[in-house]
């Protein structure tokens, strides 16, 4: 059963989220994350290039099974992004953007209507929603987010959906960092992988203290090719 949660406000922050939650009960499996960014997917002996050919799979068996794509493009036009796009998966994370094509952008009604259909889909653990028309936020100044968390063979998947007006820029794809990730070297690739999962390993990814975005625009454009480089140069550690 769905229970809606209106987060409480803190000191500094906006009160902009609404969380649904399902009372589920946890679930694990040997080698595996239960929640995104705690543990790691790699399987033994599986090296990063195979980890990513794993979830790319894996991840278009969820956007499929969930039917995300025809649920979404009665709104606009649908792009799968981020690692998935790029091919640098280290752990169960899908990014879409829509672009939103109605005549007006009301994120109050697209919150509602968008969640509704969202809510529709049964193995979904709990959802999240940030306006960021009415509450910008350092990173991100438009469009509303919706994040669902969706049960799939004991794996809980993560899944970042940006609603915006269309062809919104400075938001992927309208980018010009996703044109550059889309045609990276296997060379770059390799590297990005190795750094993004030793973010993820010693828990950087999962404090904030940097992105994906982070780590592609060090090895494209500051030429970082190692762990160490990246954290030194970031002074995150």
């Amino acid at each position: 059963m769905l229970s809606a949660l209106k987060c409480k406000p803190q000191i500094g922050l906006r009160p902009e989220y609404v969380l649904l939650r399902a009372s589920l009960a946890p679930r694990s499996a040997p080698g595996f994350c239960r929640l995104k960014g705690q543990c790691y997917s790699i399987w033994m002996n599986e090296d990063l290039f195979s980890l990513n050919n794993r979830l790319h799979t894996e991840g278009k068996e969820v956007i499929d099974e969930l039917g995300l794509e025809n649920l979404l493009s009665k709104y606009g036009q649908v792009f799968v992004t981020g690692s998935f796009a790029y091919g640098v998966m280290v752990d169960e994370d899908i990014d879409i953007t829509v672009w939103w094509s109605g005549a007006t952008f009301d994120s109050i009604k697209i919150r509602k209507t968008i969640a509704t259909d969202l809510l529709s889909i049964p193995t979904i653990d709990s959802l999240n929603i940030g306006d960021r028309e009415i509450y910008p936020s350092k990173y991100n100044k438009a469009g509303v987010w919706f994040c669902p968390r969706v049960w799939r063979n004991d794996v809980l998947w993560n899944i970042d959906i940006w609603v915006v007006p269309e062809g919104t820029k400075g938001v992927t794809p309208n980018t010009e960092l996703h044109k550059r990730m889309l045609e990276i070297t296997e060379e770059q690739k390799k590297t990005i992988l190795d750094i993004k999962y030793q973010c993820h390993k010693a828990g950087l990814k999962r404090r904030g203290s940097i992105t994906s975005t982070d780590i592609y625009r060090a090895v494209l454009d500051d030429g970082v090719d190692t762990f160490e480089k990246f954290i030194t140069t970031r002074q995150v550690m």
